[in-house]
């Protein structure tokens, strides 16, 4: 898959930050001291290691979460390749997260109860289908005061554009 209109720099970049987030996952301020302090991660990347910054990553996220639903088909479709299995069987599971701070500028982040019996937090829904070798097939984010119901609803119409 190719990044159209992305730099090499800022595909270095994204690299560093799925590898950094994906190894240890924590937040932003705490990843770059650990991309800094303690990892290779920009030698694996080649990516200037003055470089990184909290901004610069959340920016690098920012710009890939743009490209999700091409990802998410390029991905899915990838994965699918690498096994004979059919997605004959596939598991659906919700989780809500919670956010630090207010949230006043976002659109879907609202004050919820989470599963954790917090009430002091804005919560989005985090809706992933994964098929039976644990491959992640599909991710939605829906409000928090949407019904489970209806996020295996809206999953299900996705999953039929997908296929």
């Amino acid at each position: 898959m190719q990044l159209r209109g992305w730099s090499e720099s800022q595909i270095q970049l994204v690299a560093i930050q799925v590898i950094s987030r994906a190894v240890y996952p924590v937040p932003g301020f705490k990843t770059t001291a650990w991309i800094l302090e303690t990892t290779a991660v920009c030698e694996l990347t080649s990516y200037d290691m003055n470089k990184p910054t909290k901004d610069k990553l959340c920016l690098g996220a920012i710009n890939l979460f743009v490209l999700q639903e091409t990802l998410q088909k390029h991905l899915s479709h990838s994965t699918h390749m690498l096994s004979d299995f059919e997605c004959k069987i596939i598991l659906y599971n919700l989780t809500n997260t919670c956010f630090r701070g207010p949230m006043q500028n976002s659109t879907m982040a609202q004050p919820g109860h989470s599963k954790e019996k917090r009430s002091d937090a804005s919560l989005l829904i985090l809706a992933t289908v994964v098929n039976v070798e644990g491959f992640v097939k599909h991710i939605n984010i829906h409000e928090d005061n949407m019904a489970d119901s209806l996020t295996l609803v809206a999953m299900i119409g996705r999953l039929k554009t997908q296929a």
